[in-house]
Parts: structure tokens; sequence; C-alpha cells
């Protein structure tokens, strides 16, 4: 799935000797290394600036030779060969992109907690992601799922990415074949939980329409309302979801429970904080997918509407939370209801559409079709309404995890947040 399985793995067997021979050109003879600080000598060889530096440090009586053509050469005249040095930095971006390509696409940790529930950024993934010099002027849309752990967010992901592979490849929207066991994100049910923090498909999928290009990527956040563990652990994840996504969804079982409530409003506040220093908007859109719905035989979108004018109704009576009033008044906000699956479903380990109840599975395909097929409306976009792109983002990232490790949050009460 992705770029990883849509683009060639590697180069030709003809470009490929090239490369390896332009390696061969910036290999340092000492160290047998890629340049580092690369040197010319007065001969005209070039290496690193410690390397010839320590080769040279003993004296010889005949003078300082040239490791290569044993010419004598004057120890003091070190030229610094700022091109090869350039040069260098491009062959080993490509290496790491080619790298990047012979490894089928997985889920990889953006941020993660340490055992202190201190959130830090793994750079590298950042780089894989976003840096890419293939996508890195792309403009980009983040679809991204919060929500209460064990409710379903990874599956549903899952059927995101196949839906998404088809899209990319040209291919009409499905979920893929009846028996076909799902994989992805890691989603099967348990007492035992990911690792706390943003989870990425490794490779963005690229969509084109109209001579336009947008690169697509899926997140998942672990531990967005894990009740029972760092409540400020779990805000900052959300808040940070909230602000990089340009599509989320909240992900709730049943009904939009006071508790999701009081917590949304607390993401929405946190984000909106945090947005404010990067010139973000801190929600673009925001899906509220409910699971499991009972309350009538209703499902789907239009159903959905009418339950959220309802609990915006109840919000407004009550007076409470009047961020997420806010939110869901403004038309930013869609929703849909989906059925119970089924019992086969539910126990099976494999996710394949054939154990799914009927109702479910056609309203499973409803919303998955009707979300990557609008994807273009929801490209990120900065407080202008201007498009980011994968590089920009991913520039930005390493300041948003930075800004929201040093701000602390008091959380007596879910309702009040002190910064």
């Amino acid at each position: 799935m992705g770029r990883g399985s849509s683009k060639p793995a590697a180069m030709t067997n003809e470009s490929s000797a090239h490369f390896f021979k332009l390696e061969e050109d910036i290999t340092c003879s000492i160290c047998l290394q890629e340049l580092s600080d690369p040197v010319s000598i007065t001969c005209g060889h070039t290496f690193c600036k410690p390397c010839i530096s320590s080769y040279w440090a003993t004296p010889q009586p005949q003078g300082h030779r040239c490791p290569e053509c044993r010419k004598v050469c004057p120890r003091d005249q070190l030229i610094p060969a700022y091109r090869l040095q350039h040069l260098v930095s491009k062959v080993q971006l490509v290496v790491k992109e080619e790298q990047s390509k012979m490894t089928p696409a997985r889920p990889i940790q953006l941020v993660y907690t340490d055992a202190t529930c201190k959130m830090w950024l793994d750079e590298s993934a950042v780089d894989r992601c976003f840096l890419d010099s293939e996508i890195s002027d792309c403009p980009l849309c983040l679809i991204c799922v919060i929500g209460e752990k064990r409710r379903g967010k990874s599956s549903l992901l899952n059927y995101i990415l196949r839906a998404l592979h088809r899209l990319e490849k040209g291919q009409p929207v499905s979920l893929g074949e009846d028996d076909e066991a799902l994989k992805g994100f890691d989603w099967r049910s348990g007492t035992n939980s990911v690792t706390k923090g943003i989870w990425a498909w490794s490779s963005p999928f690229i969509l084109k329409r109209n001579g336009e290009k947008m690169a697509v990527f899926v997140l998942d956040t672990e531990g967005s309302l894990d009740i029972e563990s760092d409540r400020e652990t779990c805000i900052k994840l959300s808040a940070l979801s909230m602000l990089l996504s340009s599509y989320l969804i909240f992900n709730v079982s049943g009904s939009l429970k006071t508790t999701e409530l009081d917590y949304l409003e607390m993401y929405l506040h946190v984000s909106e904080l945090t947005g404010e220093s990067f010139s973000l908007q801190y929600l673009q859109h925001l899906n509220i997918l409910v699971r499991d719905w009972q309350g009538d035989d209703n499902c789907g979108r239009e159903a959905a509407k009418s339950y959220i004018e309802h609990e915006t109704e109840k919000l407004r009576k009550s007076q409470k939370n009047h961020r997420v009033l806010e939110t869901l008044r403004s038309p930013s906000v869609s929703g849909f209801l989906l059925p119970y699956p089924g019992k086969t479903f539910l126990r099976s380990s494999q996710g394949r559409l054939s154990d799914m109840d009927d109702d479910f599975r056609g309203h499973l395909t409803t919303y998955v079709s009707d979300l990557v097929e609008r994807l273009w409306l929801h490209h990120k976009t900065d407080v202008r309404s201007e498009r980011i792109t994968c590089g920009h983002l991913g520039g930005m990232l390493k300041d948003f995890v930075q800004t929201l490790q040093r701000e602390h949050f008091s959380c007596a009460s879910p309702v009040e947040v002190i910064v």
C-alpha cells in the first residue's frame, strides 16, 4: 500500500551502476567512507579534513606525501571542497530514499511517550514520511483517528488504506476481497494496547487529478482517550493529532458521552493555543463516527446530522463545553452512524469482510468510499487557507512537539484546563 508498492522499488541496472561509480568518486581513500568536511590538497586529490590531518600528523623526512599519488604537498594548504560536500549530501539523500523505497510500507511511530509520559518526536520517521524529495513540495491531506482504545480505530484505518491503495492505482474504490485478511495498523482486540503515541503509514498515497497532485497521509493516535492513563499525555497527543490533521475522525462507541465531550473540549482548547503559535487552523474538519449505533434502525450520514443537532441542543441547554458547542454548529463538522458489525466479525482475528453483518458492511463501504473520494476538499491549510506542503509540515513537527513539551496543563476537572 502507498508509494512503496506503486512505484519502482529501486533504480534500473544501468542507473544503479552509474550511481555506485559516483559513490566511489566521493569516498575518502584513507577512511574508505563517504567524504566528510572534504578538502583538496595541492596535487588535486581530496580527502576528509580530519583524515588527511591525522595522516600527516607524524613528521616525514621527505615531506608530506599524498596518500594516493605520493606527491609532496604543503601541509598547510588544505582547500575546502564546498561543491563536493554539497554533492555528497545529495548522494546521501538519494541513498536514503532508495533504501526507503525498498522497504515495504508499514506503520511507523512519529511521536512516542517515555516512562515519564514525556512526548518525543522520531525525526528519522518524519524525514521518511514528509521530507522525501519526490513529495516535499507536494500539498497534503492528513486523515487521523482519535478515540478510546479497542473501539475499532485501527481496523477502520486499515480499510481506509485499502480504499486509498485502489484509488491511487486508478481502480474503483472498494474495501477489498471478501476473504482478504486485514493488515496494516495493529487492530486486534485484547487487553494489551499499542504503545501510546502517533503512528503514521510510512508511505503516503499520491493522488492525481486534473494535473494536480496530493499526498495523503494516514495517522493513528494511541492513548488519545485512555482515561486510565496520564491525562495530560492524552490531551497533548489528541491536541497534536487535531493540529496535524486536515480530516479528523473522532471515533466513539454507542453515543457521545459526557466524558468524551469533556475531553473533546480540552483537545480543542489546547490545539487552539498551539495552532495560534504556528498560524495553523487548529481544526479543519471534524467527523464524528459513532460505532455500534443502537438508537434506532437509521444509520449513515443523514441520520448522524439529526443526532448531532440533538446533541448540540443538549449542550446549548446545559451551558457546558462551549468550544464543542461552537464546533458542532460549524460547517466543518460531519458525522456518520455505524451499526453493530456482528458477533462473527468481532470474534474473528482476520478482519474479513465476509464475517461482517450485511448492514454494517454496506454502511462501512459507504462511509470509507465517501471519505476517500472527497479528500480533495481537505487539503492541509494555514489560517489564510493557503495550502501547506509535506516539507513545510515536516519541518514544523519538531516545533509542535517542543511547544507541547514545554507546556503543562492542570486537569483537576476535564473542563478546567489551566496552562
